[in-house]
Order: C-alpha cells, then structure tokens, then sequence
C-alpha cells in the first residue's frame, strides 16, 4: 500500500483530496457536529487543510493530534497557521495549545487516518498503535462520536487483517463516497 500511494501524484492526490472534501462538508456527520476531531494529511493521505478550515469557518470545535510520548493528545486549534512539524513531520499544534476536554469530545465527528481499510470499518494504521489506543479509551467515554476513516479509494482492501487492540471506524469515505462499517451505519444524508 506504501508503494501504491507513493505513485500517487499530486494533481490526483489533490483532485480527489477536493471530491472527498465536498462528500464530507455537505454530509449528515458534518453538519450535525459542533466539534471535529480531524488530523493534518501528509503526502501520502488525502489533504485536509481545505476540511480543517472549513470547521474553523464555520465555528466548530476543532482538534488535531500530537504526539506525546506513546499517547496521542488532541488540542484545540484556533488557527491552522499555528501548527508546526512534530512526530515523522506531521504538522501539530504547538505544546502549549490547549488539550481537548473530554466533554468537547461528546458527539464529536472523527476524522482518522490509515493505510488501508475495508468495508467493515477495519483500519490498518502506520505501526506505531497510536490511533488504536486513544480510540479504545476515547469510545469508553464517549460512545455517540461518529468515528470515520478518511482515504483515497485505492487505500480500501478486501479485508484489513485485525488484531485483538486493533479499533474499527464507524464508517469510511473516499472520494468515491461513504462505506457502512461494522456497525452497519449506512450513510445517512447528501450523495453515497
């Protein structure tokens, strides 16, 4: 999957990048979120800038992950030209932004990244379990977020190997449209 989305080139990168924000920005999940927990697309994933802006336009919550230590902490981002390289040159907010209450997490939308995922919501993520962890622990505290895998349609397999940690998304959108995940919540809302 690495060697496919390295031929990637950027004008397809950023034309599905656009078809995959429009899917989400006029999407039920969207419009029915006051809160986004999103994260800063690198060369390899689809850019979100154009997403993460759109929340700040529109007076939404917004929170991005950094990294600190083994644990992803998301913080609260007021503006996206604040953000600076972190973990494997990801753009994070800055350390002293302030963390994410786990009350603002209630209902929240949540964007996440991966390397592959199937039609079942499994997620096969870059190695470093970040993203496995702090689902589980977010999901025990806040069971109505809407957890959905954000990626090109070349990124969907067959079936994503799963192992006992590893967290399932709710759904998956592409720039093809909206997948069902394992719960079987169908799209509700806008184009499929």
């Amino acid at each position: 999957m690495r060697r496919e989305l390295s031929s990637l080139t950027q004008e397809l990168r950023a034309a599905a990048s656009d078809q995959l924000a429009e899917a989400l920005l006029r999407s039920q999940p969207w419009t029915t979120s006051d809160t986004v927990l999103g994260f800063y697309g690198q060369s390899s994933e689809p850019e979100t800038r154009r997403v993460l802006q759109s929340a700040l336009d529109q007076g939404r919550v917004l929170a991005l992950p950094r990294v600190a230590g083994e644990r992803l902490a998301f913080h609260r981002v007021a503006d996206l030209g604040l953000l600076q390289p972190g973990y494997r040159g990801v753009a994070e907010p800055v350390d002293d932004t302030p963390l994410l209450g786990r009350a603002m997490m209630a209902n929240a939308l949540v964007l996440v990244p991966g390397l592959a995922f199937d039609a079942s919501g499994r997620r096969l993520g870059r190695g470093g379990g970040y993203y496995d962890r702090w689902l589980a622990a977010l999901r025990s505290d806040a069971e109505r977020c809407r957890f959905v895998g954000v990626c090109f349609h070349r990124q969907l397999v067959e079936q994503v190997p799963e192992h006992t940690h590893d967290q399932r998304v709710d759904q998956v959108l592409t720039e093809r449209g909206w997948l069902a995940g394992p719960k079987g919540r169908e799209y509700d809302g806008g184009e499929r």
